[in-house]
């Protein structure tokens, strides 16, 4: 998992470094080997890092549905047990 954060990271500085030269007013200029570079850059970390976050959103949807159910259960189960104690 470090190794995606790391690629994560460094598309982040890269995204970055790209942002703080497009606002100088003499305006950098991109060779094409230097836009071929970074989106290469980024396509390959989006490729790597996207099994890992859809991973991370299933296993969390996972618990989540999880806690419902149980939820659910307890509810329920307080639900019959107040329908078998008499009214007072």
């Amino acid at each position: 998992m470090k190794n995606i954060f790391l690629k994560f990271y460094s598309l982040s500085f890269a995204f970055c470094l790209f942002l703080f030269t497009a606002c100088k007013d003499e305006g950098v200029k991109f060779t094409a080997d230097d836009r071929v570079a970074i989106d290469t850059l980024s396509a390959n970390t989006i490729k790597n890092v996207t099994p890992e976050l859809e991973k991370q959103c299933k296993d969390s949807a996972d618990v989540l549905r999880k806690r419902l159910v149980d939820s659910l259960v307890i509810v329920r189960e307080q639900e019959i047990m107040m329908q078998a104690v008499p009214n007072h």
